[in-house]
């Protein structure tokens, strides 16, 4: 995906069709490719109704669907060059290549120690360092979701390279944790501001910025893979897609719009039908009903319904989560949740 900051309006892909090794992403242009104009249910229910249901197909999505986040670090420095009669050594502690391997090794060091803790997917690229321009502009153009610059020194020309506005930046930053660096004491005037009072640099912002925090930074990493596995996703609409109050009217329009997904719409009529075909599963209904006394039968549970409405509830599960098997994506929405469905499913 291509992003802009902090939302992509151009280049994300439609549905979760990103990730070409899954195995499991179909495009919504091939989907309708294949199925014209008809709706997710009368594309799928004749398969629905087969021998998929309940018999633990490979196509089914036992955990959550979540691409890694890719993050590509990036250092920053300049040697200096002694000089006669003027200013010519810069702030910061890397002045010398031994102070520059030291620095490395600390980074990738951190890095190791980050993505083992990270509670979520993310894949950190080899460390690059950089110099000069044309450099910075070539990693700002790499396959990354991320890019993490540990700006440790350089000039301004250097950093405004290294930043592409379609993609996510994070600035890094040391104060305390090691040598100090050159942008810890002028990211604020003369990067993001460009010496003037107004902010001036697309893509990064101050919450952008991170300084010596390791928690600090995984806490952003962690939000920008969210974003990333939000925008282009596909969720099946159980009746179609809608929104809350008078605000809500245009909810599907702006989730759309704004976020890129993809909403394909599962008629109630559709649902019925299956509902009805899945009751004639006798093998199913024995194995929804012997889950249900299971649940039932754990500690602290008190049943006050019958064991019926308990029991319908795990074959609409199997039911919504065959429809998300086949729609090819881990997320299901129901509208009228508090009427329409009920009466069909005869369960909540």
């Amino acid at each position: 995906m291509n992003h802009a900051h902090p939302f992509s309006t151009r280049g994300c892909c439609s549905g979760l069709s990103c990730n070409d090794q899954s195995g499991l992403m179909v495009s919504r242009r091939q989907f309708l490719a294949g199925t014209g104009a008809l709706t997710l249910g009368e594309a799928f229910v004749p398969a629905l109704s087969g021998s998929i249901l309940g018999q633990g197909d490979g196509r089914r999505i036992s955990s959550p669907i979540r691409f890694p986040l890719k993050v590509q670090p990036v250092l920053t420095y300049s040697l200096p060059q002694r000089r006669e009669a003027t200013s010519w050594r810069e702030w910061g502690g890397l002045l010398d290549e031994q102070a520059v391997a030291g620095e490395k090794e600390r980074i990738n060091k951190e890095l190791g120690l980050l993505s083992a803790s990270a509670d979520f997917p993310m894949e950190v690229l080899p460390l690059i360092s950089v110099q000069k321009t044309e450099e910075a502009s070539a990693a700002a153009r790499g396959k990354h979701d991320v890019l993490l610059m540990y700006a440790a020194g350089g000039g301004t020309h250097l950093l405004e390279a290294l930043t592409n506005p379609e993609k996510w930046n994070l600035m890094f930053l040391r104060h305390r944790s090691g040598p100090v660096y050159l942008w810890y004491e002028i990211a604020h005037p003369r990067y993001l501001r460009k010496t003037v009072d107004e902010y001036g640099q697309p893509g990064v912002d101050v919450q952008d910025v991170v300084v010596d925090s390791q928690e600090g930074l995984l806490w952003r990493l962690r939000a920008l893979q969210g974003l990333k596995n939000t925008l282009g996703k596909r969720i099946v609409a159980v009746g179609g897609a809608g929104g809350w109050g008078e605000g809500g009217a245009r909810a599907p329009e702006r989730t759309r719009e704004l976020w890129k997904m993809d909403l394909p719409d599962f008629p109630y009529k559709d649902l019925g039908r299956l509902i009805e075909t899945t009751r004639k599963n006798k093998e199913l209904l024995q194995k929804c009903n012997a889950d249900a006394a299971q649940y039932l039968g754990g500690g602290g549970i008190t049943l006050k319904t019958t064991h019926e409405f308990v029991s319908n509830a795990f074959v609409l599960t199997e039911i919504l989560k065959t429809i998300m098997a086949e729609a090819q994506t881990d997320a299901v929405t129901i509208n009228s949740c508090m009427g329409t469905i009920m009466p069909m499913a005869q369960t909540t």
